[in-house]
């Protein structure tokens, strides 16, 4: 069977290095376990230049240039891939990138409610607060994604959250095949190993950004480091706010700025004692927050998205508020109660292993795709 993933990045616009976004990371792993299942994969994606890349084996990457990469859902984008996967199934990366194909078979991948932030700090957005429509520029959030969600009749769900969402939304929708399929972590080798140490080590591994919650987390941080002076905390990414991490790291001299790869995360989450997950909004099943579960980190995570559908508060981790001082309580308690974080910590790791490691969710791809196909609901050829 022909399988052609779309999104509008894998690979950077140039074609060079292959994106570090967690649905890159998910579109990476998918276009391999299809290439295991024995299908053929191509993957489509914008760029600035035209590209032919080999990713795999058997898994070519096209970059198409004939479209605006600032538009995600660029029109002459969707005309170009529907002209492109006339003879195979097509997997959209994102909903957000996404349109009906009557003449082929697709499946949509939904990564979390993405319209629980408000967004009107760019463009012609910024005009709907001045002329007080805020509620009205919600109203269309929550109407395109569920338009976009039903662009195809089979997606694949990353957190309950949302499948719970659409059915309040849609209580008598039929005709629709969804399934909710959590994100993914690999599980550390023997060789990985805690170091054990007097200092305490915070991670924050997510992208600079104030939807992931760097807004709440650097005051909370900040007075933590102030209290505790075996506290140390690393900042692992990229984005935005770059600048203010960097002004906090020339600050504190037990901060500092690290980067990794994705082969390379659970041995770097291992060199940590606590990872912190402070979204405000627009969350799915965190694949950070897995790794750091898996790698034997305390975890801390807000009460957001599909976050929710991993941590059980005072389980396998803490669950807060996204709220400055509820940070910091959490992190604080952490800090001071060592045994507290090995529980929380050895627990994380059982559930990892029993319901989000990587195998489980390739087995839970794999029975999705062969029960399509055994039904007659995609087209053999």
């Amino acid at each position: 069977m022909k399988f052609t993933i779309v999104n509008n990045i894998f690979y950077d616009y140039q074609g060079i290095n292959l994106n570090l976004g967690g649905v890159e990371t998910y579109l990476q792993e998918l276009s391999l376990l299809l290439e295991d299942l024995g299908h053929q994969v191509k993957i489509i994606q914008m760029s600035e230049i035209d590209f032919v890349k080999q990713f795999n084996q058997t898994v070519t990457v096209y970059g198409f240039s004939n479209c605006n990469i600032r538009l995600p859902t660029n029109k002459k984008f969707l005309a170009l891939v529907k002209h492109k996967v006339k003879d195979s199934i097509v997997i959209w990366g994102s909903d957000q990138l996404s349109m009906r194909l009557p003449n082929n078979e697709s499946i949509t991948i939904q990564h979390g409610i993405g319209f629980d932030c408000e967004a009107f700090d760019s463009g012609f957005r910024k005009l709907f607060p001045l002329l007080g429509l805020k509620k009205f520029y919600k109203f269309l959030q929550r109407y395109r994604a569920l338009k976009l969600f039903e662009n195809s009749k089979n997606a694949i769900c990353v957190d309950y959250n949302f499948l719970c969402w659409y059915r309040t939304m849609r209580p008598y929708s039929t005709g629709f095949n969804h399934q909710v399929i959590p994100n993914f972590t690999r599980l550390p080798s023997e060789n990985i190993k805690k170091i054990e140490s007097d200092d305490v080590r915070v991670v924050f591994a997510r992208r600079f950004v104030s939807r992931r919650g760097i807004d709440i987390f650097l005051p909370a941080i900040s007075r933590l480091m102030n209290e505790r002076p075996n506290v140390n905390v690393t900042f692992a990414g990229g984005g935005g706010r770059l600048n203010d991490i960097e002004k906090f790291c020339a600050e504190y001299s037990r901060a500092n700025i690290a980067f990794y790869s994705y082969p390379d995360s659970l041995e770097f989450h291992s060199k940590f004692d606590i990872a912190v997950v402070p979204s405000i909004g627009s969350e799915g099943t965190s694949l950070s927050l897995l790794e750091a579960m898996s790698a034997g980190c305390a975890v801390i995570a807000t009460n957001v998205g599909g976050l929710t559908n991993i941590v059980i508060d005072n389980h396998n981790g803490l669950m807060v508020n996204p709220e400055i001082t509820q940070l910091y309580k959490a992190m604080l308690r952490l800090v001071d109660e060592k045994e507290l974080r090995l529980r929380l910590s050895s627990n994380a790791k059982v559930i990892v292993k029993n319901s989000f490691s990587i195998n489980i969710w390739r087995n839970r791809w794999t029975s999705y795709i062969n029960a399509l196909l055994d039904n007659n609901r995609f087209k053999k050829g």
